[in-house]
């Protein structure tokens, strides 16, 4: 009978220690699960300021602007035209799918469960188009490239360097702060100084 008594306290001990460990488990899984939310939520808002930043500067490269920077002859503004009309209808699609995608995205983190699986699928679809953006802009560049005589070139060059150097972060739009007509020119005359 003693070791019936041994086998009950036993059985009670382990049930106490599996209980511990199911309560520890489960709060273990809803804090990963929380901390997963929570990344997910600091990646999206990084990912969705970054590309309103880079579709905004990438629309605002203009036929004024490139024609100051460039000095662009008549008959290069003809076909500067028709590479940028082409480049701007591309990037105001891209701009259109992202901000379907991030006010699809905002619904979804509103609601009390989210979909995270649903959630990473948009950000992949924000990745993309991301990609999809710098390929139209390097094409862009390229466009613009064919039409530039060779002393054109280094100043064409700069204008790219500084767009993706911060990221597309450029500041050289004449709707930009600070700027207005003429400061555009004045810096490129000091540029070549």
């Amino acid at each position: 009978m003693n070791w019936y008594n041994n086998l009950k306290r036993m059985n009670k001990n382990t049930s106490r220690i599996l209980i511990y460990a199911v309560i520890f488990l489960a709060i273990l899984n809803i804090a990963t699960f929380i901390s997963i939310k929570i990344n997910i939520r600091n990646s999206n808002k990084e990912k969705l300021q970054a590309s309103s930043t880079e579709i905004k500067t990438a629309q605002n490269f203009n036929g004024r602007y490139f024609k100051d920077h460039l000095q662009l002859s008549s008959k290069q503004m003809e076909r500067f035209r028709v590479i940028n009309d082409q480049f701007r209808s591309n990037a105001r699609r891209i701009n259109n799918e992202l901000n379907t995608i991030r006010a699809n995205m905002m619904l979804e983190m509103k609601l009390d469960i989210a979909d995270t699986l649903k959630l990473s699928l948009q950000s992949d679809s924000v990745g993309m188009l991301h990609a999809e953006l710098k390929k139209i802009s390097y094409e862009y560049y390229f466009g613009i490239k064919s039409i530039c005589s060779e002393k054109q070139i280094p100043q064409l060059n700069n204008i790219f360097e500084r767009f993706f150097a911060s990221g597309g972060n450029h500041h050289g739009h004449r709707h930009g702060k600070g700027q207005g007509r003429g400061l555009g020119r004045k810096r490129f005359e000091q540029n070549k100084e």
